[in-house]
């Protein structure tokens, strides 16, 4: 062996060792003062920064000054003098150094040095000075009462004040920030210059150094090269041996105890390496494994071939049991002698365990699909059954090996199988894409079957489509969505008999007590205007009232006629020429017990042309509105009637002040026998009727009408196409009814 001279020993007192060392007590030193030099700086900028965290804060407690101000000004309790005391405080230390209040709540407080530059103590100062005038206009504030004139235009004086403040603050901070980039920038540019003179320095004296080194380095890589290729070749023996993914070891012949053992060999057996050189099978495993290991070993080296054992089984210390699986070589020497025993073992557990969760859920996967309750098929692209689930054939009364290889068209309905190619033909242009239908399918018995399927088409191992359909049985479901629909049909049978029943009822009715209620009306009326009879005041005040509800019970009538004419699509207005104005002054006539000392406001432009209506309708919808407005209105609230003029419509709207209607209701209203509530203690009188009436009445003109409610305004708003052509206006049918 060849023995070298120490690396060291060439080094020693030669003059690259001086220059080394003259650069490390350089670079040492030069490290030191710029480390005292960045400790300094990274100080001055802890205090830069509590400065500007100070002057910040500034601004925050203006803002919380103006605030407290306000809210005092307003008659709330707040101690602004407090956050006066605190801010001059602040103020104070920032200019001159000292102590201040860091968290007012819990008083802790901070020492913080003087501003560093004479620009930013101006600012400081000129903030005191705002301060100063805030505080005296904040004053003058609170002097005077919220509703003083002078209360908002000084207000708004004090919070520009403070706006300015607050900018000479926000000015303050960016000062403070540039001054302290300033200090980083200085430092880290000088430390920058020194960084380099050492670094050129070292350059020089580093390249005289390797001219005196030359000769030493030649010697001492040859002997490196040496040293090097044969740590190499070690190195790379043992990262082969070291990093294989399978337990590599090694035996001596003589008494089989372990010499070398890798790191996959300590993760299996839970052994660490010194635990187990030296050691023999029985020092590790129970005796059985031991027996059985020793065995195995003897037959190799007797053997002196190759042994395989798939499946060796082996209790560790710390996997518990685990499988390997394990070859076995005899390392003989020059004479054919087994000297040691190489063995390599797979760990093969989790494999074994892989393949044995995959038998057990391929069985799962087996008897879900074979009795799942949906029927499965798979199709080959020219329509041919390539498998079926055991519950699909037994729903359509085959054995599974009956359909397999048989057309898939065969378990179809004849009506539905022009259906079925169409469906499949699209379901094969679109790959990975879900196709849905509803058929019809046809068991061996001939009985028939609804069903919604689900398809997709994917390849198959071929490479071929391959069409995957999921069958549901739908059958009890379309019966019962048959039986549904008959139902409806009745149901809507029995409803229109209903009501055609109830409009015969009601048109009989209201003519049947038309007339009783004229002779009625007439004979009251008679005695009302005979002057000849001597009344006194309870017989007058009778005979009114009878006559009021003569009147009322002629109006329930009149409803009643026109919702059996509207329900029975008999409702033909009978349009001539009239004016809204006077439309409107006769519903007003009509309405004169109704509106009793209602004040009503009435709103018709001029300009509002003729309408082509029927007058006696149309009053009638605007008696309706009237009287609807009156009953859910305000005792003594307006009552306002007024007309818009639109392109090809006039709009009418009438509206009061009443409860809200909730707007889920605004439709409901215009509905029969609809009753909304009122804001008035009494019950109201009526059917119910007069909305819906005019829903119809205006409906069979042309026009539209509609509701809106928005706080306690309540308005009820219609529309009457109007003409174009005045062509067959005269003045005759204005009042021809």
């Amino acid at each position: 062996m060849v023995h070298s001279t120490p690396i060291s020993s060439l080094l020693k007192n030669s003059p690259l060792s001086r220059r080394f060392t003259i650069i490390t007590v350089m670079f040492l030193t030069v490290l030191l003062g710029l480390l005292i030099y960045t400790i300094a700086t990274i100080h001055k900028e802890r205090s830069n920064a509590i400065l500007i965290d100070m002057a910040g804060r500034q601004r925050m407690l203006y803002q919380k000054h103006m605030n407290e101000v306000f809210l005092t000004s307003q008659g709330f309790t707040t101690d602004y003098t407090s956050t006066r005391d605190l801010i001059r405080s602040t103020l104070h230390a920032l200019m001159e150094g000292g102590s201040v209040v860091l968290d007012p709540a819990t008083g802790k407080k901070q020492t913080i040095p003087a501003i560093p530059t004479e620009e930013l103590l101006l600012k400081l100062r000129e903030q005191e000075n705002h301060f100063d005038k805030i505080i005296e206009l904040g004053d003058d504030l609170l002097l005077l009462p919220p509703n003083h004139p002078e209360f908002r235009q000084k207000l708004k004086f004090l919070r520009a004040r403070n706006s300015t403040l607050i900018a000479i603050a926000d000015d303050a901070v960016k000062q403070l920030d540039r001054h302290a980039e300033s200090n980083l920038a200085t430092m880290v540019k000088w430390e920058s210059i020194i960084a380099l003179f050492m670094g050129l320095l070292g350059i020089y004296i580093t390249r005289q150094g390797i001219r005196d080194g030359r000769k030493i380095e030649k010697e001492i890589l040859e002997r490196q090269r040496a040293e090097s290729a044969l740590r190499n070749s070690e190195m790379f023996m043992n990262s082969i041996v070291e990093n294989i993914p399978h337990m590599i070891f090694v035996k001596t012949a003589t008494d089989l105890r372990f010499i070398r053992i890798n790191k996959e060999g300590e993760d299996i057996l839970g052994c660490s390496r010194n635990e187990l050189l030296g050691k023999s099978d029985y020092d590790l495993f129970p005796r059985e494994q031991a027996d059985f290991f020793t065995a195995m070993d003897r037959a190799v080296l007797t053997d002196k071939n190759l042994v395989d054992i798939p499946k060796e089984p082996i209790q560790t210390k710390t996997k518990g049991l685990r499988h390997l699986h394990t070859k076995k070589i005899p390392l003989l020497d020059d004479q054919g002698i087994p000297q040691y025993l190489l063995g390599i073992s797979e760990d093969i557990t989790e494999r074994l365990q892989a393949q044995e969760s995959l038998r057990r859920s391929e069985e799962r996967y087996r008897v879900l699909y074979e009795d799942n309750p949906s029927m499965y098929f798979t199709v080959a692209q020219d329509g041919t059954i390539l498998s079926v689930n055991r519950f699909g054939a037994q729903q359509l009364g085959y054995q599974v090996e009956d359909l397999v290889g048989q057309p898939v068209l065969g378990v179809f309905h004849e009506d539905d199988k022009l259906r079925v190619q169409q469906h499949f033909a699209d379901c094969l242009k679109g790959t990975r894409m879900l196709s849905r239908w509803e058929l019809r399918k046809q068991r061996n018995d001939g009985s028939v079957l609804y069903v919604r399927e689900v398809a997709r088409t994917i390849q198959g191992e071929d490479g071929k489509a391959v069409v995957l359909i999921v069958c549901e049985d739908i059958t009890e479901w379309k019966q019962t969505e048959e039986r549904l629909r008959e139902s409806e049909v009745k149901r809507t049978e029995a409803l229109r008999q209903s009501d055609e029943l109830k409009s015969a009822l009601l048109a009989s009715v209201s003519h049947e007590l038309r007339t009783p209620l004229t002779a009625m009306k007439g004979s009251v009326s008679s005695i009302m205007g005979n002057s000849s009879g001597r009344k006194d005041q309870k017989q007058e005040d009778a005979l009114k009232g009878i006559d009021r509800e003569i009147n009322y019970m002629s109006h329930l009538v009149d409803n009643l006629l026109d919702m059996s004419q509207i329900e029975a699509g008999t409702l033909i207005p009978h349009k001539e020429w009239h004016l809204l104005e006077d439309l409107t002054e006769g519903a007003l006539r009509r309405a004169a017990q109704t509106l009793d000392t209602r004040n009503i406001a009435i709103d018709i432009p001029e300009d509002v042309p003729p309408i082509f209506v029927d007058a006696v309708e149309i009053q009638q919808v605007l008696l309706n509105l009237i009287d609807n407005a009156v009953k859910y209105s305000f005792p003594h609230s307006p009552i306002q009637l007024l007309a818009r003029i639109h392109p090809q419509q006039i709009e009418v709207v009438v509206s009061n002040t009443g409860e809200t209607i909730p707007a889920q209701d605004l439709v409901r209203i215009f509905e029969r026998f609809y009753r909304g509530r009122s804001p008035r203690k009494e019950p109201i009188r009526g059917t119910g009727l007069g909305l819906a009436i005019c829903k119809g009445i205006i409906e069979a003109h042309g026009g539209r009408i509609w509701a809106e409610s928005i706080g306690k305004e309540v308005t009820i708003a219609f529309t009457i196409p109007t003409t174009e052509s005045m062509a067959d206006f005269s003045l005759e049918g204005l009042h021809k009814r």
